[in-house]
């Protein structure tokens, strides 16, 4: 058996069968011929089936392997090599099992259906507008004329120590006149009570009011219909 890749013959199994065919017609007539030289063949594929018993396997045919991972996600899948066998786990099929899912019997794979596309391109869409959210929440806010940030930790501190503030009376503290709180520029401002509690709000409102505007854009989106209205929905 002769592996022809896809580099050594691009074309059909007939094809190349045929030109095989034809060479050893010329061979075999040359042996009736005298002083005329034998017949030369430019492909050494050729030369050399015609030369053995003629068996081969092309690339083109070789088998491709799937694994189901879990009902309804994408197969993984290979291909197989020349004289390579299936491992455990894997199933032979005669096609690129691409855009194929495992279907709902756990045994068997079939082809997405449009509207599971549709669904994965609307995940993946809300998936960008969650991040969208956090980028704008991390953005800073601004507040009696200064910058502050608002990544996760600042806005944990923010939170700290407006709770503190409210709830040092109840617990025999005096909290300070004034706080000093560094702005996005590195600044250090003297915020009063008031002032920091009011940076607490502001930042508060600012959250809210990003997973307030993610959440209608999350719920457009998974209204569309295709798949140009989906990527139509941005921040």
């Amino acid at each position: 058996m002769i592996n022809v890749t896809n580099e050594q013959w691009s074309g059909t199994r007939e094809a190349l069968e045929a030109a095989v065919t034809a060479f050893k017609a010329e061979v075999e007539a040359h042996r009736t011929t005298v002083d005329v030289p034998a017949p030369f063949c430019d492909n050494v594929l050729i030369e050399n089936l015609a030369n053995s018993n003629g068996y081969f396997t092309l690339e083109s045919e070789l088998k491709w392997v799937w694994r189901g991972v879990k009902v309804k996600e994408p197969v993984a899948y290979r291909r197989l090599d020349f004289n390579e066998s299936p491992i455990q786990g894997e199933t032979e099929v005669d096609y690129e099992p691409v855009g194929y899912i495992l279907d709902e019997d756990g045994v068997s794979i079939r082809k997405e259906t449009d509207s599971e596309i549709l669904e994965k391109v609307k995940v993946i869409r809300q998936n960008y507008i969650n991040g969208k959210r956090e980028q704008d929440i991390a953005s800073g806010v601004d507040f009696n004329g200064w910058s502050f940030d608002t990544d996760s930790k600042s806005i944990d501190n923010i939170t700290a120590a407006v709770a503190f503030i409210k709830s040092a009376p109840d617990a025999g503290l005096t909290p300070p006149s004034t706080i000093s709180w560094r702005d996005a520029t590195n600044v250090d401002r003297d915020l009063t009570v008031v002032q920091l509690i009011g940076l607490g709000a502001a930042v508060f409102q600012k959250v809210q009011a990003a997973h307030f505007k993610a959440r209608q854009l999350k719920d457009a989106i998974a209204s569309c219909a295709t798949k140009e209205e989906i990527m139509a929905i941005d921040w």
